[in-house]
């Protein structure tokens, strides 16, 4: 299935133009009466009907509007960003291909990268959407600070830390079924003065096993054994 985006589904016929519009009916050669499947990236799934396309626009008649399912637990993935952006981007990628929820960038004291694009981000992570079939479009967040990282967290009732120390496996725990704050640092590890304030703040201490792993792998494998 073809997925596109249309950012709301709630009337119809509803107007259809830009990129994703562009893409149907230039690329992809779907015109007059054909049959398109779209997001919002809320949890909704259309089917519509092209009506009427010119070289900019056309109207869509929804058919039907189906909700899927919302992905559980809902992970919030904080992580300080890899020196090389190309890697960032990758685990942005796969990271919502699996069903995580939101992305929290955040430069702490071993960071090596303290600028991201931001809408170069959110344009990867709409994309891996579609092509996932998935119809949760992840939040990403722009980059922040340690302190923020604390606050932001605050409020999700579970909260992992993945550092050596931890003394029990990630993948061990029974997985929650709630908001959950995964926080994985950058390739020269937290501080101990971060360390300390993380679990200050509630974070638990896990380990993803023996092996030293880069950030965006991590993080990946990570999030993958909070979602089974």
């Amino acid at each position: 299935m073809q997925l596109y985006h249309h950012p709301d589904l709630s009337s119809s016929p509803l107007l259809w133009e830009g990129p994703e519009f562009h893409h149907a009916t230039q690329v992809m050669r779907q015109g007059h009466g054909s049959i398109v499947h779209l997001t919002d990236g809320k949890g909704h799934l259309a089917e519509a009907v092209i009506l009427n396309p010119d070289k900019k626009k056309c109207l869509l008649e929804i058919v039907r509007v189906t909700a899927q399912a919302p992905v559980y637990p809902a992970v919030h993935l904080f992580v300080a960003p890899t020196k090389q952006m190309d890697r960032m981007e990758w685990l942005i990628e796969k990271a919502t291909e699996i069903g995580v929820q939101a992305f929290h960038p955040f430069t702490s004291y071993h960071s090596e990268r303290r600028i991201l694009r931001h809408d170069r981000l959110q344009h990867i992570a709409l994309s891996a959407m579609k092509q996932s079939n998935r119809c949760y479009l992840p939040e990403v967040y722009p980059l922040t600070d340690w302190k923020s990282v604390l606050n932001t967290a605050m409020d999700l009732p579970h909260k992992f830390i993945a550092h050596a120390s931890g003394n029990v496996a990630l993948k061990a725990l029974p997985a929650p079924k709630e908001k959950v704050a995964l926080l994985i640092g950058p390739e020269g590890d937290f501080s101990d003065q971060e360390l300390e304030e993380a679990i200050s703040a509630g974070f638990t201490r896990v380990h993803l096993g023996a092996y030293r792993l880069r950030t965006e792998t991590a993080a990946l494998m990570a999030a993958a054994a909070l979602l089974g």
